[in-house]
């Protein structure tokens, strides 16, 4: 196992359920990816049923582990994991966050993996035995209430399903020092975010990622939603498994949140976030970029010319995505939008 990869193979012999063969374990990933995709209203199900569980973890477990190490390269540099005493993830699931915590955390905190599902508790029991059996990890159906120390609470996939009412009632059960959110990268997500976001202003937070300033979304909440980007990489037989079944699982859309009760320190006045990277044209790249202006988030539309780049630079500049960070000046003020140049 790498460190930021996980194979089937490595999860296989821990699963509660064994597949016949392939064929049946394909046909059951494509089973559960009916109730994402088509019965949402009865998505409780395919946690009722052993096979469907493990199908999960072999499809979608083995393809959300990445996601963590990505997200914590976009977090700001003051933010760091290793500094929590406990960690608290709602919506655990099999323990896709917990095997990834385990590989990432250098401390040893408290963690705790909660999920109202009994099936992905005992799914998730069986693999850290299995494959973290040296941490210190409680996994069940109840949440901690308050625990000495600091605290970290991350909604990993489950704010999208509880709605911000249910996961305030988290935050104010657990009391954490932070709040990290990983949602799906949709609207629908992004909206439920908004309700969080503003209860967790309520309550005292400041809005570490992705805004500059706890001030309202700027966008077109109507047409437009925030969200960022993970580029991942998967074990080869991961990887083999996500084309036998036709589907991308290498470029994933997310919406990715921080809170924390002490302020941290602001982004320079040149810095912004990039939140579209639009089609480039022929002279030059075209960004939305978002950043603080006058003590509110300002989102703007750039161009940056091309001309002058070595190709490395346009290589470099073609692989940025949206929730990555540049630092920049503005160059001309055009009709509707600006041009930059990058320091």
């Amino acid at each position: 196992m790498e460190n930021d990869q996980i194979s089937f193979e490595d999860i296989r012999p821990h699963l509660i359920y064994e597949f016949k063969n392939e064929s049946q374990m394909l046909s059951s990933i494509n089973e559960v990816g009916k109730f994402f995709n088509y019965y949402r209203e009865n998505i409780d199900k395919y946690r009722e049923d052993e096979r469907l569980v493990a199908a999960y973890c072999a499809y979608w477990l083995t393809t959300n582990y990445p996601k963590l190490f990505e997200v914590l390269k976009l977090l700001p540099s003051d933010f760091d994991i290793n500094s929590f005493d406990n960690i608290v993830d709602i919506g655990t699931g099999p323990g896709t966050f917990l095997l990834a915590l385990d590989r990432i955390l250098e401390s040893e905190p408290n963690i705790y993996g909660i999920d109202i599902s009994k099936l992905m508790i005992e799914q998730a029991k069986k693999l850290m035995e299995g494959l973290a059996a040296d941490r210190n990890m409680q996994i069940g159906l109840n949440c901690p209430d308050n625990p000495s120390g600091s605290s970290l609470l991350i909604f990993t996939h489950s704010l999208n399903e509880m709605g911000a009412s249910t996961a305030v009632d988290y935050l104010l059960k657990v009391k954490p020092d932070a709040v990290l959110v990983i949602e799906p990268g949709t609207k629908e997500a992004f909206g439920k975010t908004l309700g969080l976001r503003e209860l967790c202003i309520k309550e005292g937070y400041n809005v570490s990622f992705p805004c500059y300033t706890n001030a309202k979304c700027p966008l077109d909440l109507e047409k437009d939603w925030c969200h960022q980007y993970l580029k991942t990489t998967h074990a080869q037989d991961v990887e083999s498994m996500t084309q036998k079944l036709g589907r991308d699982r290498k470029l994933l859309p997310m919406t990715i949140q921080l809170y924390t009760k002490t302020m941290k320190s602001r982004p320079s006045y040149n810095s912004a976030r990039i939140i579209r990277v639009y089609k480039q044209t022929k002279h030059s790249f075209e960004w939305m970029l978002c950043n603080e202006k006058d003590g509110v988030n300002h989102s703007f539309d750039i161009e940056l010319p091309k001309r002058g780049m070595s190709k490395k630079e346009k290589k470099h500049l073609e692989s940025l995505m949206a929730g990555e960070t540049v630092e920049f000046k503005i160059v001309k003020e055009l009709e509707n939008k600006v041009r930059i140049e990058l320091l």
